[in-house]
């Protein structure tokens, strides 16, 4: 698959703010809470966060084909890391774009899939998630097809996306994400986003934080 080219696109790791030639642009989590979809981070945990985030760390690499030594691996996440190799060897899920930045020409928006690639022979979205698929999931997968198809120039119902639930557990649960209207619903509150920000209404926040 040939990609289109985000070389200007930056993440800012710490903060998750995404810059293009400099200039801040919003994610999609940026503008689900802003638009009201996702209510705060409160309900996570600091370790919850770590171990989230250690899971989402340990996958990257072995979608990218990387060799992870088994003493790197943090004991609270083996099973997930241990549950997702299998239902790669199972799916025979190839990735071939893995936690990138991607941006949104058309619409003026940034965000990274988890990953992205062929599962039977079909373009296949995964999200992988430490607890259950939620709305807002739903609609963060949702733009990131959009950033896929826009990326990759192909059209968007021919990309499958699969939510990955439970991983904190270990136990993988791959649920597909067939909502036809949660593509237009994204849009429409990108569209809104920019809307209200260009109109004074709200201001642009990161992580909850106005800025």
């Amino acid at each position: 698959m040939e990609s289109g080219r985000d070389s200007g696109l930056k993440l800012d790791e710490e903060t998750h703010i995404y810059t293009l030639d400099g200039e801040v642009k919003p994610g999609t989590n940026e503008i689900l809470q802003a638009t009201g979809m996702i209510r705060g981070t409160h309900r996570y945990t600091e370790q919850s966060r770590q171990e989230g985030n250690a899971i989402h760390l340990a996958c990257a690499y072995i979608d990218r084909g990387q060799i992870l030594k088994p003493e790197s691996i943090d004991p609270r996440i083996q099973p997930a890391v241990d549950t997702y190799v299998e239902w790669k060897n199972k799916t025979r899920f190839k990735a071939s774009l893995v936690e990138e930045p991607i941006y949104s020409e058309i619409h003026g928006f940034a965000g990274t899939p988890d990953a992205f690639g062929l599962c039977d022979e079909s373009y296949t979205l995964v999200d992988r998630k430490r607890g259950p698929l939620g709305p807002a999931a739903i609609l963060a997968i949702a733009g990131y097809r959009q950033l896929i198809s826009e990326h990759f120039n192909i059209p968007i119902f021919k990309i499958r996306a699969f939510g990955l639930t439970n991983m904190g557990a270990g136990k993988i649960k791959m649920i597909e994400v067939t909502d036809r209207l949660a593509v237009g619903i994204f849009l429409g509150l990108v569209a809104a986003y920019h809307w209200a920000v260009n109109h004074k209404l709200i201001k642009e926040t990161v992580n909850g934080e106005d800025r």
